[in-house]
């Protein structure tokens, strides 16, 4: 499942994508979005921070990139930093004992990580906010 802040990098790469002007200033992104909270401007801040938009001195954003050759695996690292599945809050919690307790959901853990990694990494940005 992807995250609030991930879904909302989303929404601002849509926005930017499709404004006839391809930049916009905070009020105007967050209007276009229809959300006015900390979501808007956490993702602002994780795609800025990771080169995915420029901010302007004339205070308005504009892509940086090119969503064709960006995956939804490269935009969950952006704005998460790592890719994980709930099921390893069990396993960081039980530290070296899962391993030992019961190897096999180590095992089952690290081959669900690989596949959803590969799941978001064929799954082009550019397709999502067409």
């Amino acid at each position: 499942m992807l995250s609030f802040k991930t879904i909302m990098a989303l929404q601002v790469l849509s926005v930017l994508q499709s404004s006839d002007s391809r930049r916009l200033n905070n009020r105007e992104l967050k209007a276009a979005i229809g959300l006015d909270n900390n979501g808007v401007a956490a993702a602002l801040r994780a795609l800025k921070r990771e080169g995915w938009v420029d901010y302007g001195a004339s205070g308005y954003y504009r892509l940086a990139i090119d969503p064709e050759g960006k995956t939804l695996y490269d935009l969950v690292l952006a704005t998460e930093g790592v890719i994980q599945l709930g099921s390893r809050v069990c396993l960081l919690y039980w530290g070296r004992k899962a391993g030992t307790l019961c190897p096999g959901a180590v095992e089952a853990d690290r081959a669900l990580q690989e596949r959803m990694a590969e799941s978001l990494k064929s799954i082009r940005i550019g397709e999502l906010i067409k």
